[in-house]
């Protein structure tokens, strides 16, 4: 058996590299677990830029203010859930 990559062009596979085989050989497609939806669309818009009909953006997270917690008055707020689940 030979492995040979391809790629689905959304009715046919076509494959990457040249094979020699003799018209309506079966042949046998296995798909990789990853192919789901959110790598489907990942794929499809990597293809877009490589085509350059979309521009590529860098994702930039906002910056987060340091964590500061939020002084409360009383006991502390473990002991009064406890006291509430009894």
């Amino acid at each position: 058996m030979v492995k040979i990559k391809g790629v689905y062009d959304g009715e046919h596979v076509r494959l990457l590299e040249p094979v020699h085989l003799i018209p309506d050989t079966p042949v046998e497609v296995l798909i990789p677990e990853s192919a789901g939806e959110e790598s489907q669309e990942r794929a499809f818009l990597e293809r877009l830029v490589e085509e350059g009909l979309l521009l590529a953006k860098e994702v930039s997270w906002p910056e987060e203010a340091p964590f500061e917690p939020v002084p409360i008055e009383g006991p502390p707020l473990s002991q009064t859930i406890i006291e509430e689940r009894r």
